[in-house]
């Protein structure tokens, strides 16, 4: 979990975490994925999380969202 200059939080992974991820996914899918920014000047808040499921995943990305919503909201 990473916090970015706005305050808004999101999941983050290290880039050769997120090449290797990239790289599998696009091999499942048989299509090639846009790039995504990379982000340097972010606080870590926490150095791991991990899922039950996909549904847990899920629902927590919806928390973060909704949380993030408020934050630009404000």
């Amino acid at each position: 979990m990473g916090q970015i200059f706005d305050d808004t939080s999101y999941l983050m992974v290290k880039p050769r975490n997120y090449r290797q991820i990239k790289e599998e996914i696009e091999e499942q899918i048989e299509e090639t994925l846009p790039e995504v920014a990379e982000i340097r000047d972010a606080t870590v808040l926490r150095n791991r999380k991990t899922f039950q499921d996909f549904q847990s995943f899920k629902d927590f990305c919806k928390l973060l969202r909704d949380e993030n919503n408020e934050i630009v909201r404000r």
